[in-house]
């Protein structure tokens, strides 16, 4: 969903930054954490089990947030945007499958906008469409094609290989979401 689940843009944030300060952390003397109440000093194995905490923490979110929701009682609006089931397809073959990062695929739905919109040529493809946003795994699809039953959208390059959730959101109302699998270029 929004922070999407295994693979998604939250944990692959996590190992991008860890990527980015390990090495510093790891040959850190001097570093320390806080416990909720003060400062400690700190050691590499630490470090390292809180950087897979946070990547299990971030890989399991998306399940977590909807029980939560689920048990305060949050329930779709029935006039949302609906994805149909088996709704996502390659927009090359008309077929489910062969989806990969980068690739065009399209969607089939009710109530996915109220207008018909079609991105500009030569620019950067939009994000938000005629309303709709599209979550791949957490990440913002680019969008080709917006209509009240179709969306055209290409896969974000940032997807990894799997079966990931897609999830819609029109005019900020949140949708269903389904998930489709996602191969390797």
């Amino acid at each position: 969903m929004l922070a999407g689940d295994a693979g998604g843009w939250l944990e692959q944030e996590a190992g991008r930054l860890y990527n980015l300060m390990g090495t510093a952390a790891r040959e850190d003397d001097f570093k320390q954490y806080f416990d909720g109440s003060a400062e400690k000093p700190s050691n590499n194995d630490l470090f390292e089990n809180e950087v897979l905490y946070m990547k299990g923490y971030a890989a399991s979110r998306t399940q977590s947030v909807l029980r939560q929701l689920t048990l305060a009682g949050y329930r779709r609006p029935a006039d949302g945007p609906q994805i149909s089931d088996g709704g996502v397809i390659n927009a090359l073959t008309g077929a489910p499958g062969g989806l990969a990062p980068a690739s065009v695929a399209t969607l089939f739905g009710e109530r996915l906008s109220n207008t018909t919109a079609q991105a500009a040529a030569g620019k950067p493809l939009p994000i938000s469409l005629g309303g709709l946003v599209l979550l791949i795994n957490g990440f913002p699809a680019p969008l080709l094609y917006v209509s009240p039953t179709q969306v055209n959208f290409q896969i974000p390059t940032q997807i990894l290989p799997g079966t990931v959730p897609v999830t819609v959101f029109f005019n900020g109302a949140l949708g269903n979401t389904v998930s489709v699998d996602v191969s390797a270029y």
